[in-house]
């Protein structure tokens, strides 16, 4: 685990970045993921170089965290949440990663104080293939014990697929197909309640209704973060959550 002297000090060094990049990697999205791509650095501002670019509610890539990421910190200091020490950060390649394939850790979290109105995404930079089922991209709704929802891209399968896991067990609910079968992905996940809209690599992938008893389950869960399902050898390089613009 960090010290708080690491803490601090990779808050310092990590800040500016973060306002820019963040901004690089997913500005777009807030006001509608679909522009994900061709983002550049004239797109941060819209009429002035006065305009200040809101730091996310959270953001990760990873640098100058200490190996174990239960409990470090993001970039705006929330506290990654992981069931095992499985979950690791290797900040020599900037990069997340989940050691272990039991279902007990397939999530690592931050709380971002909102369930609603908000947009989830990550680049997973190596995809697993190892099996179909396996499947690596964001936990949503995560009630910081088990229950939760998720979005993965399952390599192995040629498809993406939205999920939840609860009293019930780990249920796939809908799947879309996906290829050519890339080797890295990127994610956004909008969510609007009842309205969950998937987008991989800038285009529309698919919507989820959130049904009554999804929304009372998990609608309130205020965490997200990435999900490793039967998966250890997918690698992240980046994860972010912020509000949809109004």
């Amino acid at each position: 685990m960090a010290t708080p002297a690491k803490r601090r000090g990779r808050h310092i060094r990590l800040i500016a970045t973060a306002v820019v990049v963040v901004g690089l990697v997913a500005s777009a999205v807030a006001a509608s993921a679909a522009t994900l791509g061709g983002i550049n650095v004239a797109d941060l501002f819209s009429s002035s170089r006065n305009d200040v670019v809101p730091l996310p509610l959270a953001f990760d890539h990873f640098d100058g965290c200490d190996n174990n990421l239960n409990n470090d910190v993001d970039v705006v200091s929330n506290v990654w949440l992981a069931p095992s020490t499985d979950w690791r950060c290797q900040p020599a390649n900037s990069r997340a990663r989940n050691r272990n394939q039991n279902t007990l850790a397939d999530s690592t979290t931050v709380d971002v104080g909102l369930a609603d109105h908000v947009v989830v995404s990550t680049h997973v930079e190596r995809t697993s293939r190892t099996a179909i089922g396996a499947g690596s991209g964001v936990a949503l709704f995560h009630d910081g014990v088990g229950f939760h929802m998720y979005v993965v891209y399952q390599r192995g399968a040629d498809q993406i697929t939205i999920g939840r896991v609860d009293g019930s067990g780990d249920t796939e609910l809908t799947s879309w197909s996906w290829l050519p079968r890339n080797n890295a992905i990127e994610l956004a996940v909008e969510i609007d309640q009842p309205t969950i809209t998937i987008y991989a690599n800038a285009a529309l992938v698919g919507t989820h209704t959130m049904s009554a008893g999804e929304l009372a389950t998990f609608g309130s869960n205020p965490r997200f973060g990435m999900e490793s399902d039967l998966d250890r050898r997918s690698r992240w390089s980046w994860f972010q959550v912020k509000e949809m613009a109004p």
